[in-house]
């Protein structure tokens, strides 16, 4: 989940920005991908839309992976039951990586070429502040 807590940071700096021009101008996304304001509507659009379909994935993944953490600890629970749980929360989990792959490729779409290598090293560099701060 840290690439899309990358990208709703990413969203809130453009969103809380847009009620300020001069701020979104100094922004580091915007000064180093010099995106433009058609850029940065649709890369909204694209994230608050994934994030529609994205939250009920995570939440049911998390409810799944609470669960297989249970029935693994469980005196009741039959191997099968586990790996049936398993299952389950590779499955979600694997729709939440096609999700976020879906994404990151329709971004790819709106950015020109040369302006795709910088725009995935402020999205990581933003993925590892925020790992750093929820540590």
């Amino acid at each position: 989940m840290s690439f899309r807590h990358a990208l709703l940071g990413f969203t809130q700096i453009i969103a809380i920005s847009l009620y300020n021009v001069d701020a979104l101008a100094s922004e580091p996304i915007v000064l180093e991908v010099d995106l433009s304001e058609n850029q940065i509507s649709q890369i909204i659009q694209i994230n608050e839309q994934a994030n529609d379909d994205l939250d009920p994935i995570y939440q049911q993944w998390n409810t799944a992976q609470e669960e297989l953490e249970t029935l693994i600890v469980s005196e009741t629970a039959s191997d099968e039951d586990v790996r049936q749980q398993y299952l389950e929360v590779e499955s979600l989990r694997a729709e939440a990586v096609r999700l976020e792959i879906e994404k990151r490729i329709a971004i790819r779409r709106i950015l020109r070429p040369d302006k795709r290598l910088p725009y995935e090293r402020f999205i990581r560099q933003r993925q590892s502040q925020n790992q750093s701060a929820s540590q």
